[in-house]
């Protein structure tokens, strides 16, 4: 029966996650399209507005020429007749699709024509008879009345194209919205599934340590050797590194805050919902392994869930969870290369790092801070075994915790009038412990695994020393 849920499961999630895949492609590709065809009215637009700009300049230097006399003021007219066919021609392809506009533009040219053959005739009038002969053709308001008429046509014709314009951003925004679902939705179900299926699996393992009628029984090698009589400071802390990378992730929230309607009351949600959520889970995973595992077997599996199937479901049970545990993957990888790059686009936006870390492209999506982002990872994971990134990070980690204590405490000291949306809760206990916790951890690595304490030194060095070799070129 385990078996079947399981796989049920299994099957499901991929579903689910197939999908979401073939979902968000559609819409990628819908999306390129629509800002292909954003960009093609923005271009129809702004050609509008320069035939319109083009038609005023000739009937400005029409105007000075007529007050004044002067050649020079020409200019403007002489440029208009000689760019106003090929704009026209430019307007005319980019508005081929429709009709209705291509039936604007030929009115607009028969009017455009009337109007230029009209500033023509006021010229030669104001060369041939002077000023008083011009100020009565002008008069006339016939050149007023053709150039109202050009107006008018071009409104329109923009007038439609900004209603396209509209009509598409609606429309992007709302298949945007449905892709976010879509994106959330989909994903979140099949790692819901999958959770089922690991929950199914902790039942499994109470349920078959409660009909066993003795206790997990040791392996020939735990036999042959027992379990250690007193953990090595160098034992206790790559334990602790493993624990401090488990509950790592709670802060990560806060690297979404600008998306959030809602920070100041979503980000506590989740930072304390996070934390209390792994709390229970892996408390659960772990008694439940427990129940089935002995502790030394426990030690040595790279993937205790499969192998406590293995016990309960037989070799096919391993199995399934190992692809359970390869298929929730995916998204856990997404959701951290997405903190990674965030992190490189506030630091390229606010001048920390190069400005094309800032950047996005025309959808939207930081390419070259997740391009960078990626590779790092690449690099970091062909440097060593997990284990040893796992290590760095922790190290990492509580530096951090370190910097943000002390930081809070400074910013306290010198600005104690400043507007703080979150509270700290317990200030200055819960942060003193917080500090004292994050430091015994650092020394403790540097006297029980001092290899990768100097690994992690050395790359902060080598960052800040890059850091400091780019800021002139970075400001």
């Amino acid at each position: 029966m385990g078996v079947r849920v399981m796989s049920i499961a299994f099957a499901f999630a991929v579903a689910l996650l197939v999908g979401a895949s073939m979902l968000s492609y559609r819409s990628a590709q819908r999306s390129v399209e629509d800002a292909r065809r954003s960009r093609h009215t923005q271009e129809a637009i702004a050609q509008i507005r320069e035939v319109l700009a083009l038609l005023a300049d000739a009937e400005t230097g029409q105007r000075g020429f007529a007050l004044t006399g002067d050649e020079r003021f020409l200019e403007p007219y002489d440029r208009a007749c000689a760019m106003l066919p090929g704009e026209l021609r430019g307007l005319r392809s980019l508005i081929a699709d429709n009709p209705r506009q291509e039936r604007r533009l030929d009115q607009l040219e028969a009017v455009q024509g009337e109007k230029l053959r009209y500033v023509a005739e006021t010229i030669e009038v104001r060369r041939r008879q002077g000023l008083e002969a011009v100020a009565h053709r002008v008069g006339l308001l016939e050149g007023k009345q053709l150039m109202d008429a050009a107006r008018a046509v071009l409104a329109d014709m923009e007038e439609e194209e900004q209603g396209h314009h509209t009509e598409r951003d609606r429309r992007v925004e709302a298949e945007a919205a449905a892709q976010k679902r879509t994106l959330l939705g989909l994903p979140a179900t099949g790692l819901a599934v999958l959770g089922l299926a690991f929950l199914a699996l902790v039942a499994a393992c109470f349920a078959h340590a409660g009909s066993s009628l003795s206790p997990a029984p040791a392996s020939a090698a735990d036999q042959a050797t027992g379990l250690p009589g007193a953990p090595s400071m160098a034992g206790l802390v790559v334990a602790l590194q493993s624990v401090v990378i488990t509950y790592g992730g709670w802060q990560s929230a806060l690297y979404f805050t600008e998306e959030d309607r809602d920070p100041r009351r979503n980000l506590p949600r989740s930072m304390i919902g996070g934390v209390l959520s792994v709390l229970v889970i892996y408390l659960l995973v772990n008694l439940a392994l427990l129940s089935v595992l002995p502790v030394a077997d426990l030690a040595r599996s790279t993937l205790p869930a499969a192998d406590a199937a293995k016990v309960i479901f037989g070799g096919r049970g391993a199995q399934i969870i190992t692809l359970l545990s390869l298929v929730s993957l995916p998204p856990l990888v997404n959701a951290i290369m997405m903190i990674g790059t965030r992190i490189l686009f506030a630091m390229g936006r606010d001048r920390l790092l190069w400005a094309a870390a800032g950047g996005v492209n025309e959808r939207g999506a930081p390419v070259v801070a997740t391009v960078v982002t990626t590779a790092v990872a690449a690099v970091l994971i062909g440097s060593g075994t997990f284990q040893t990134l796992v290590a760095v990070a922790s190290f990492f980690l509580a530096v951090n915790y370190c910097v943000s204590c002390l930081a809070l405490i400074t910013l306290r000291q010198l600005e104690p009038s400043m507007e703080r949306p979150f509270r700290a809760w317990g200030y200055p206990w819960s942060v003193g412990i917080v500090l004292a916790g994050a430091v015994a951890f650092l020394i403790g690595v540097l006297l029980g695994d001092t290899r990768t304490a100097l690994i992690a030194i050395g790359l902060l060095a080598a960052g800040l020393v890059g850091k400091r070799w780019l800021s002139p070129a970075i400001t």
